[in-house]
């Protein structure tokens, strides 16, 4: 694996995660974003660490991070919306349907 490569990075991730190795997994995402933080990478690595429900609020976070870095990640909006309205933050759901018009 190319150490420095963002994208060989990502793409192993994305590879790992489907392949039922989310450790590896995670460890291709952290370098990636180590190296140089993207939308695409924080959201796969919310995604991933998201199915363990202890890390939701670190997973929260990446989707966060990940609109600070791209304000129109569609699909970092959607899931933080569902997120709000699933643990009932009815005021942070509001500003995502004010904010970006969508829905959970």
């Amino acid at each position: 694996v190319a150490p420095h490569d963002t994208g060989v990075l990502q793409n192993l991730g994305v590879l790992l995660a489907r392949s039922h190795r989310p450790a590896e997994a995670e460890l291709c995402y952290q370098q990636a974003i180590h190296l140089e933080p993207d939308a695409d990478t924080l959201f796969n690595m919310g995604i991933l660490i998201s199915a363990d429900h202890e890390r939701m609020v670190e997973a929260e976070a990446m989707f966060v991070k990940a609109l600070s870095l791209d304000p129109l990640h569609e699909a970092s909006v959607k899931v933080l919306a569902q997120i709000y309205q699933a643990t009932n933050r009815h005021q942070e759901y509001q500003h995502m349907l004010k904010r970006y018009g969508v829905q959970a």
